[in-house]
Parts: structure tokens; sequence; C-alpha cells
């Protein structure tokens, strides 16, 4: 089957192949490091938005050789991964057995992912939404991308939509919901443009008219940047990214999120489906150790088909969930965590309320361009208990040793120093502003005990390192891809706290611009210890808090997911495979090549995954 971008797992997240070389002192080191720490530790993730199938094969290697972790931490898509793991620690499966035994069943279940998505994407209404627009795209005489077909129509001939979308009304309204539903599909995205249209279509009064065909543009042409913006973020160009709905329902798609939680959790499962999944775990469990999902089906596909059965029966029974569904439960009621985002705080919250508000009658494609708020109102927040909270935010502001004698000091760690407590909550308000991020949705209000304040989204701490220490972790182990951090995040970052002294051609994101960007990211600059962007994200600065997170780790599991695209076809199996295969380095693993410069990548090898 062809799988491509699902938007169940925040939009696009999908991809094709590659591996990446690694030297055989790191591979081997691994293992023995592996083997060592069985005995606890805690998980970082790093977010990487329409990626995110890559964390179910890295998570997957690091649970089957150590177990479930006991303490985990991630941003932005990260979020969402830790809440399936933790969905998968809840399973009656796993109330039984050795570290090592549930570690194996911890593993098969990530994997199994892969077939939950297959799932979701092999159902007929996720087809009929594909076959509509290219109906829609055929009859209005257009060959192109339905996007940019769209964005004409309504420009060129808004009255032809209109007859269009009304001859074919019930079968849009049956494909919308299906959409709606899931959560890829934000009708409050619509809504603007529908009534703008509806307006243009029966006013006689030829000022509203006018009036109404400005909307009818606007709109059109916002609704055109969220759909071909989608996974394709650039913060330099972008001026609306801050405020333009995205096409995605993260509220709605949390509540996905939570039916794919509740059947991972084995959440109102009868006895008859409890026992199935024993026998698949039986049959299948042994078979998968150190195979990919992919690797499995292939060596036995009575393993696919049964998972599958699994998954449709359980979703088309239509047994009530008595107890709360999983994306409402607390953060961290399994494992504990501190998933994050960033927020927007004291002044600049007031701000981004009102210009919210002023947005949508502006009609002013540029209207966030003079968007500013003071670099000081703009926090790095983590959810979690108050009393771990309190904790991180004490041992962030003072230096502390732990028990095996280490000493850490974030207290002059640019990011630990915005550390901002989000409050005890749900995973459905995690899971509806974490991954939300600019390009991909609006600002966020949420609630915390102390204040209201604007989620940005969760590229605030992809590395977080300093967080995890801070609540007590002794040993954490890292889940990354090697690089240095997201150009968009720096971007984002630029836009709100005003780097000043670093120009958008050192964090561009275009097709053009993007290598030269990216090399120079990746090996930072040695000449500048002291900018504002410098103290965040330089790799060649040892004190930038990239690199201070890098220092806390005891080991990384270094992928390079970053070569992907998301939108190439049969690349699920292949993204999952090479973070499934990625080595587990360490300072002490990398050998005299792993650390200097690669003459064909130019930059080391693991930058990024270690501090050198």
């Amino acid at each position: 089957m062809k799988v491509r971008s699902i938007g169940l797992f925040v939009g696009a997240t999908i991809l094709a192949a590659a591996g990446i070389s690694t030297s055989a002192v790191a591979q081997t080191a691994s293992k023995s490091t592996a083997k060592k720490m069985a005995s606890g530790y805690c998980l970082a993730v790093r977010g990487n938005g329409e990626l995110a199938p890559a964390h179910w094969g890295a998570i997957a290697q690091v649970v089957e050789k150590q177990g479930l972790p006991t303490a985990m931490s991630g941003g932005s898509s990260a979020s969402v991964s830790l809440f399936l793991l933790e969905s998968i620690a809840q399973n009656p499966l796993l109330a039984k057995g050795t570290i090592e035994q549930k570690g194996a069943t911890a593993s098969l279940l990530l994997k199994s992912l892969q077939a939950y998505l297959e799932v979701i994407a092999s159902r007929p209404e996720w087809q009929e939404m594909a076959q509509l627009a290219n109906y829609l795209k055929a009859n209005g005489g257009q060959q192109m991308d339905f996007a940019v077909w769209l964005k004409t129509m309504l420009e060129s001939n808004p009255q032809a939509l209109i007859e269009l979308v009304a001859k074919n009304q019930a079968k849009i309204v049956q494909s919308l919901k299906f959409a709606t539903d899931l959560g890829i599909l934000d009708t409050a995205v619509l809504s603007p443009l529908l009534t703008a249209l509806a307006e243009l279509n029966v006013s006689a009064d030829p000022a509203a008219k006018t009036a109404a065909a400005e909307r009818v543009k606007f709109f059109a042409g916002e609704i055109h940047s969220a759909v071909t913006l989608l996974g394709k973020f650039n913060a330099e160009t972008d001026q609306n990214l801050f405020f333009r709905p995205g096409i995605i329902n993260f509220k709605q798609l949390a509540v996905s999120f939570g039916r794919a939680g509740n059947f991972y959790a084995g959440r109102e499962m009868d006895s008859k489906r409890i026992q199935a999944l024993q026998d698949f775990s039986d049959a299948c469990s042994s078979a998968a150790a150190g195979k990919t999902w992919d690797e499995l089906r292939k060596a036995q596909p009575a393993c696919d088909t049964q998972f599958k059965a699994l998954i449709v029966d359980y979703r088309d029974s239509g047994l009530p969930i008595k107890a709360a569904s999983r994306e409402l439960d607390r953060v961290g009621a399994t494992i504990a965590s501190f998933p994050g985002t960033a927020v927007l705080t004291g002044d600049a919250y007031f701000l981004a309320l009102n210009a919210l508000a002023q947005y949508p009658l502006s009609l002013d494609p540029m209207f966030g361009k003079d968007f500013r708020v003071k670099s000081s109102d703009v926090e790095f927040g983590y959810w979690g208990p108050a009393k771990d909270l309190a904790r991180i935010a004490k041992n962030l502001k003072t230096p502390f040793t732990e028990a095996d004698g280490r000493k850490w000091n974030f207290s002059r760690d640019a990011k630990s120093q915005r550390f901002f407590p989000l409050g005890d909550e749900s995973w459905a308000q995690v899971l509806s502003t974490s991954p939300a991020e600019p390009g991909l949705a609006s600002m966020q209000e949420i609630v915390t005990p102390k204040a209201n304040v604007m989620s940005v989204g969760g590229w605030s701490d992809l590395h977080p390192g300093a967080v995890l220490k801070a609540s007590g972790c002794e040993t954490v182990v890292y889940v990354t891809r090697r690089g240095g951090e997201s150009l968009f995040g720096q971007g984002v970052a630029k836009r709100l706290l005003g780097f000043d002294d670093i120009s958008w051609d050192r964090l561009a994101t275009d097709a053009v611009r993007k290598p030269a960007s990216k090399l120079r990211n990746n090996n930072g600059d040695a000449s500048d210890l002291k900018s504002a962007w410098s103290q965040l994200y330089n790799l060649a600065n040892p004190a930038s808090s990239f690199n201070q997170a890098l220092q806390v780790f005891d080991s990384v599991v270094c992928t390079d997911w970053d070569q992907f695209d998301a939108t190439a076809e049969g690349a699920l199996g292949a993204m999952i495979t090479e973070a499934y295969r990625a080595p587990w380095i360490s300072k002490t693993t990398l050998s005299a090549a792993d650390r200097t410069v690669d003459p064909k990548l130019g930059f080391r090898p693991y930058a990024g995954c270690v501090a050198f």
C-alpha cells in the first residue's frame, strides 16, 4: 500500500530512505553503554515536525535495550511521541514481567505504530478526500496543484467555484466530516472565506459586493498559504505565521491521538480483545527483536495481518469509553513527563491577544510583519506536577550535586533562565498546543497557575537535557538527529527575541540559500560567543544552551532523519528503519575521525549529537 502524508500524526509524517555511516568503535561501545544503564534512565526526545515517525524507530530500539524510561521530556511533535509511549506503558501486557520482557513488548507496540498509521490511510474516507480534490479540479478545467487551483478559482471566477461547490455539496460535506473528525481540517480556517463567498453571491449592493470580494481574495490567499506552507516553514517571509489559522485543528487532533492512545493503553478492551492482543504478542514479540515492522512482516506476514485486524476490530467496535479518554489523563500519570512549549507572558501576552483580534479585520497579508514583543516576555514553558516543576525551577537557578557526585550549574544557561512552569495539565492541552507550531496554527491561549499565556509552539526546547537533569534524572538518553538547531525554530526565535546581530541569510530555509545556512549552522560560529543567538544555539560556543544540554546526555541515539523528504513515496518504513538502526554515541565512543570535519559533509559527522 502506498502511504503518503497523513494528518493523524501532525500533518505529513512520511519519508524516503538512507542510512548514516558510523564507526565500528561507536557501534560496539554503544551496546555496552546500553547494558550498563538498564537499571533506569530518563528519555529526551527532539521534536522533528513532519518527520515524527522517526521517533518510533529510535525509541523502539531504546526500550528494546533498556526497558521503559522513568521520566521523559520533549516538545513539538516529540510531545506526541511521549504521549504514545506513555499509552503503551499502560497496556495490560506490560503489567507483569522483567524489565527485558516489558522492553520487548513495548518495543513491539512502538514498531506497530506504523501499522496503525497504515490502517488509517487505507480507510475509504481517506481515499475519497483525494478523489474529491481531483474531481473538483478536473471539473474546474484546471490541471494544477489543488491548492494553486483553489486560489486561482477564488480570485478569477468565484461564481464558478460557488456553483461547483453547490453541485457537489453532499460529497464535500461527507469528505470534510472525516477530515474534521480526525482533526486534519479545521473548519475555522474556512468559515471567513465561506461567509465572504456567500455575501458575494447574494449581495445586490455594489459597495457590499466589492467589500466581500476583497475578503474573498484575502481569506483565499491565507488558506492558500496555510495549505502550501504545510511542512514548508519559513519564519522570514511568512509574515502572518503567528496569526493565520492553520488547516489542522489541533484540539480535535488531540482527540484522534486520544483514540490511538486508548487502543495502545488497552483502555476499555474486553477480555476477548485483551487475549487477542496477548496472542499477537506471544506470536510476534520474540520474532520482532532486532527487526523493524517492515522486516517483521516480511519474515512473519501474519503479525501484520493479525495486528491490523485488532486495530480495525477495536476502532469499529463502537464500544463507549467509560473511563476518561487517554488525552484527558494528567501529563505523566504513568511516566513522569515534562513536555514543553514557548509562551508569551506579561505585556507580550496582551499584545498577542489584541493582534489576534485585529488580524482578520486587517485583510492585510503583511499584518504580522511588525509584530514585536520584549525578549524577556518570551519564556519556555513545561508541564508537569507542581512539586516537580518547583524542583526543576530551583535546580535551574542554583548549582546542585546529584547522587553520583556530578555537579551541575545551569544558572547562566540562556534557555534555563526562561523556564516557565505551565502546571499540572491534561495531555489534551499539551497535544493541542506544543505541536501547533507557528505556520501550522495561530497562537493559542492557555491558562496556567501563574497567569494566562499565549503558546507559540514547542520549538523552544528540542534538547531538554537541563530540565531532565534538574528534575532529578541521573542517566539521560537523547533521541535526536545530527546537525544544528532547527533553522525554522531559530527563525521563530529571531522574530520573537530579536537576534539583531544575526542576518536572515544565516537562518534561511528557502531552497536557494538553505544549503549554505545549514552548513554554517552545523559548524557553528567560533567568532561569535556573546550574541543572544550564540548563547542559545551556537554549536561552536561551549557555553551555548545547546552544548550545555549535550553535556548532560549519557548516550545519544544519533539519527539522520533530517535527510528525508516527508512526501516521498515509500519513505515511512525507510525513515523508521534508519532511526531504528541509528548508532548510540557519547563523547567516549567517538573515534578521531568522528571528531574531525568530514570533507563530504562539510561538518563533523556527529555535530549536534555530542559537544565538541
